[in-house]
């Protein structure tokens, strides 16, 4: 049970949908893992070096069954979150806590606009443009990152299905090649099988292995060279 807990709040964290986190006879895990003001989850997280880093903070909201989030511009310090007399200090007010400590921290944020921030996305809704002003700080990435929360879902479960990779892989490549004018030719198909897949991996595993015996196939070629030249 602590492991399953602690995969859904990875699942969280990284971006996934608050209808795939269900606890038995319970419709969400958030307040009961998460019962008062004191309690939070707390995830540091790297951007594109080792010293710029985040930390996100997540707490249930007080009158909902939700999480709310805040990111702090810095990465994890226990004094964030403990006071002068080891209390921990309660979610309305840490973020002055930090703030007068000198580091910024981002207005509360639910779970799509925390979504929006993390995964860079590039909404057109009326706040779109300061969850992009956020994201260019806190994104996870420079790029807008597609099916995040299926692959963060896939590692929790320890598994993830074909249909899920073909999708991926589409997203992907229509974001790579951007909007096409024939809508036809934008449907969202993937011309392959899984036996195809399989074989394209299989294939690619063989090659490798012959790439790495190219060396010794060589040294093998000259000592048959040579034993011609002596016939």
């Amino acid at each position: 049970m602590v492991r399953q807990r602690f995969c859904a709040f990875t699942r969280f964290l990284w971006s996934d949908h608050l209808s795939n986190l269900r606890g038995s006879g319970r419709d969400s895990l958030i307040a009961y893992l998460l019962p008062d003001p004191s309690s939070c989850v707390v995830y540091e997280y790297e951007r594109e070096t080792a010293n710029d880093l985040r930390c996100v903070v997540m707490h249930c909201q007080s009158n909902a069954d939700a999480p709310e989030f805040r990111i702090i511009h810095a990465g994890f310090r226990e004094d964030f979150f403990y006071d002068e007399n080891n209390q921990f200090v309660l979610r309305d007010e840490y973020p002055r806590r930090v703030e007068e400590m000198g580091y910024e921290v981002t207005r509360k944020l639910m779970l799509n606009q925390y979504r929006s921030v993390i995964l860079n996305e590039r909404l057109s809704t009326k706040e779109g443009a300061d969850l992009r002003r956020l994201a260019a700080v806190h994104s996870l990435g420079p790029k807008p990152l597609t099916n995040l929360e299926q692959i963060a879902a896939a590692m929790a479960n320890e598994k993830i299905n074909f249909r899920d990779l073909q999708n991926i892989v589409i997203e992907r490549v229509s974001d790579l090649q951007g909007d096409v004018a024939n809508p036809a030719q934008s449907r969202r198909e993937l011309k392959k099988s899984r036996n195809d897949v399989s074989q394209w991996l299989e294939a690619h595993d063989h090659m490798v292995a012959v790439s790495k015996a190219a060396p010794e196939a060589q040294k093998l070629k000259a000592k048959a060279d040579r034993v011609k030249d002596f016939t």
